[in-house]
């Protein structure tokens, strides 16, 4: 039976400076090879190589914790939602009408890259439609900016 990276000399872990950990692979004709040290732990316990369409999820997110009991096999695209950060939906009050309602979190994503982008800082809203908003541009000074904080989460490990 021929295991994962027989004969090959492996040099690390070396510490990279996005906070991973990687080796040093040297096979034995002389092909050099780096990878991250999560993986290469992944592969030597399951005794087989990676595919292409599988990366290894750090459970707990920290991706310096390589303890295999935190190390998942995935599919790449899973992976990226897994990973990927999320604003959450959140409720306001139009300051117009008083009526609630709800900003998705890609809305709000919009409107504070727009702020920042813009650098107009003094935009005033939210409001809950366009014909609230444009009531509230005719009177500037008695409508405020109400300040917009993104809550961030991540989807949850399955």
């Amino acid at each position: 039976m021929i295991m994962v990276y027989e004969n090959c000399r492996i040099y690390g872990p070396y510490l990279q400076s996005d906070g991973r950990y990687f080796i040093q692979i040297i096979f034995p004709d002389g092909r050099r090879k780096s990878t991250a040290y999560a993986r290469y732990l992944v592969e030597i316990d399951q005794n087989r190589y990676l595919e292409g369409s599988e990366t290894v999820h750090h459970i707990d997110r920290n991706k310096t914790n390589d303890v295999l009991d935190n190390l998942k096999i995935v599919d790449r695209i899973k992976h990226v939602m897994l990973d990927h950060k999320r604003i959450r939906d959140q409720i306001f009050i139009c300051q117009v009408c008083k009526k609630h309602f709800i900003l998705t979190g890609s809305q709000i994503g919009k409107l504070i890259n727009n702020r920042k982008r813009k650098n107009n800082l003094l935009k005033r809203g939210p409001f809950c439609s366009r014909k609230c908003r444009g009531y509230a541009s005719h009177y500037p000074d008695k409508y405020e900016t109400l300040r917009v904080e993104a809550e961030y989460f991540y989807l949850e490990n399955n």
